[in-house]
């Protein structure tokens, strides 16, 4: 009788740290941080994802943000900014590996933001937003920033 209260009080024991790693390590329930939308003045970086990066040309910051699993794209971001403050003409450009692929419409303000919702597999290879500015009489290609999109 003594080994036996012996042996149940050792199961008990382990069967109760089990059940306790058990519930440390569950995930947890709660829903992630919703992500929050540029209003007036956002910061001259978009905040990663997926794959994300800029580059700073002459007078503009150019960056690309690409949602996604893999091959599978969910959405691409580019964004162009004043890296003085002063207001331009912008718009932005998107190649994938095959060449170009999508405009945003032009705008004017220190800064431009365009959302492209893909929702698809993509032809793996470099994905390229091509910031342009407008000053003087023309268009001016400023400052390009890429990802690959791979497996």
């Amino acid at each position: 009788m003594h080994q036996l209260n012996r042996t149940t009080t050792k199961i008990g024991l382990a069967v109760a740290v089990t059940l306790a790693l058990l519930a440390v390590a569950a995930p947890s329930s709660a829903a992630p941080a919703a992500r929050t939308e540029k209003v007036s003045n956002p910061p001259l970086s978009i905040s990663p994802q997926s794959a994300s990066g800029c580059h700073d040309g002459n007078v503009t910051q150019t960056c690309i943000d690409i949602e996604g699993k893999g091959l599978y794209t969910r959405s691409i971001e580019g964004y162009v900014a004043s890296l003085n403050g002063s207001k331009y003409d912008f718009y932005l450009s998107v190649y994938g590996p095959w060449g170009h692929w999508f405009n945003s419409a032009a705008a004017r303000g220190t800064y431009l933001d365009h959302h492209w919702t893909i929702d698809k597999n993509l032809p793996a290879g470099n994905y390229c937003v091509f910031g342009y500015v407008y000053y003087g009489d023309a268009w001016h290609h400023d400052a390009t920033a890429c990802k690959n999109v791979h497996k």
